[in-house]
This record gives structure tokens, C-alpha cells and sequence, in this order.
């Protein structure tokens, strides 16, 4: 009973976090959100293509006979 009352605690406090989160994100212009970061945004798409690709090719089995 102890740990299932700590385990609810935590998410609680885990949920109380990310609710100010977002209300921090909330109150930010949305284009002083974006310009900071849009290079990295656009290399990360870049990027995305490639490395899920790759990780399929990685992650692929042989096909049992």
C-alpha cells in the first residue's frame, strides 16, 4: 500500500510539473517561441528521415525458413 501511494505521489508531482510547463509555454508569443529555434527544428526534420531509416534497417530480422 506504501508504494502505491508513493507511486501516486510522484505522478502527481510529475503531473503538477508539466501542467506549469505549460502554462509557462502558454504565455510565450508564439513567433519569439519559434525564431529561437527554428534552424534546430529544420535540422532535426532533416535528420529524421534518415536515422528512422536506418534504424529499420538495424532493427530488421531474417525471415526464418
Amino acid at each position: 500500500m506504501i508504494q502505491y501511494c508513493n507511486a501516486i505521489s510522484s505522478m502527481q508531482a510529475m503531473l503538477d510539473i508539466l501542467t506549469g510547463i505549460r502554462k509557462i509555454r502558454e504565455r510565450i508569443p508564439v513567433k519569439e517561441a519559434v525564431s529561437g529555434v527554428l534552424n534546430d527544428r529544420r535540422e532535426f526534420v532533416r535528420r529524421c528521415p534518415s536515422f528512422s531509416s536506418t534504424l529499420v534497417f538495424l532493427m530488421h530480422e531474417a525471415t526464418p525458413t
